[in-house]
């Protein structure tokens, strides 16, 4: 092939993303009595860390781990139904502990030097509401995991290889920090 056939960078970059890109899957406003008192632990736990009117929690139907996140613009938090399949109720509550600390830096307008100091400031709030230092690595172990494995599976459907080193180094970050974490015996409202 002469090299004014092959495609541009931006083309195959386009390519890439189209194939990696996984539908949006459908959303469920999580409703009292559902998913085993999800939103009765949720709503607890944001009144333990001092958020009175937390934004709803989204339940994403998928069979895909991916993430849970605390929207953009925080108008939700969102979890993975296959994430809560996984997860045991320690897990769980540190998973919701870590996205609600999300909310209140958005809400403080806490600023970070980057995103890692945002997620580990998030992992210490869960371990700090739940004194469960081991709920929390096990979580990202399982995230380290299962994300990498989705994110090979789909590079390599897509171009045939793949890197996954950088989701379980920027994990293992993660998780070296939260094994060194003290918690304090402050409530999560003096923090």
């Amino acid at each position: 092939m002469a090299e004014d056939d092959r495609p541009s960078m931006a083309a195959v970059l386009a390519q890439l993303q189209a194939c990696m890109s996984e539908p949006e899957p459908p959303r469920h406003q999580v409703q009292p009595g559902e998913y085993n008192h999800l939103l009765e632990r949720y709503k607890a736990i944001a009144q333990q860390e001092g958020i009175d009117d937390p934004p709803p929690l989204i339940v994403l139907e998928s069979p895909f781990v991916g993430l849970a996140g605390a929207n953009g613009t925080l108008k939700a938090v969102s979890v993975r139904s296959r994430l809560l399949q996984l997860l045991n109720d320690a897990q769980v509550d540190g998973l919701l502990a870590h996205e609600l600390r999300h909310v209140d830096q958005e809400r403080k307008g806490m600023r970070f030097t980057s995103g890692d100091e945002s997620e580990m400031d998030a992992d210490r709030a869960a371990v700090q509401v739940t004194g469960n230092k081991e709920a929390q690595i096990a979580t990202l172990t399982l995230l380290a995991s299962e994300q990498t494995k989705e994110l090979l599976d789909k590079t390599r459907r897509c171009v045939g290889d793949a890197p996954g080193e950088t989701i379980e180094s920027a994990i293992q970050k993660r998780i070296e920090a939260i094994a060194a974490y003290q918690p304090s015996p402050k409530s999560p409202r003096e923090r």
